[in-house]
């Protein structure tokens, strides 16, 4: 199956939110500027879901999935298998603020596996369009990857290659 991997939103924002408001370790671990600067990025985006939808539809709709305690793994996981194909995915694509990074290297987590409600995971003929069209709504979309006739899953960052895991199995639910 040939398609493009549009993400909608920024990854892991919904479980940043949360990490500044209720761990006091990440907050006393890291400055008072950067954790106003870090409040400040991330306010959440307004709900565009159905426009998202109609506009997929136009794109060439193959699947959707929509990101949440599992964070955008889960998301690729569950849509490849939706789908029943292979994906190959760049996580560099992915929209992710800096200060989110820094807020879960101080907690010890992954922001990839963070709760990322509010993103959504599409599969679409016409990645290009999609994007465009998802910006002029004033949604942050981009292309992290493509599907794949094969079955391997793999996750490509900064020249390394691995292999996708099966969120079930690492103790990751579905929201």
């Amino acid at each position: 199956m040939q398609g493009e991997l549009i993400l909608t939103g920024r990854a892991a924002e919904c479980a940043a939110r949360l990490l500044l408001a209720e761990n006091g370790a990440v907050r006393a671990a890291l400055p008072g500027a950067f954790l106003r600067r870090a409040k400040s990025a991330l306010t959440p985006q307004a709900d565009r879901r159905e426009e998202l939808s109609a506009l997929a539809g136009k794109c060439g709709l193959l699947g959707a999935y929509g990101c949440g305690k599992g964070g955008i793994l889960a998301a690729l996981w569950y849509l490849a298998e939706e789908l029943d194909t292979g994906l190959c995915a760049n996580l560099a694509a992915v929209p992710i603020a800096q200060e989110v990074i820094e807020l879960f290297e101080a907690a010890g987590e992954d922001p990839y596996r963070a709760d990322s409600s509010g993103c959504t995971l599409f599969a679409v003929q016409n990645g290009a369009a999609f994007a465009a069209g998802a910006e002029k709504l004033g949604v942050p979309a981009s292309r992290i990857g493509f599907l794949t006739d094969e079955k391997p899953r793999t996750l490509r960052m900064r020249g390394h290659i691995r292999y996708l895991d099966n969120p079930r199995l690492i103790s990751r639910e579905r929201d």
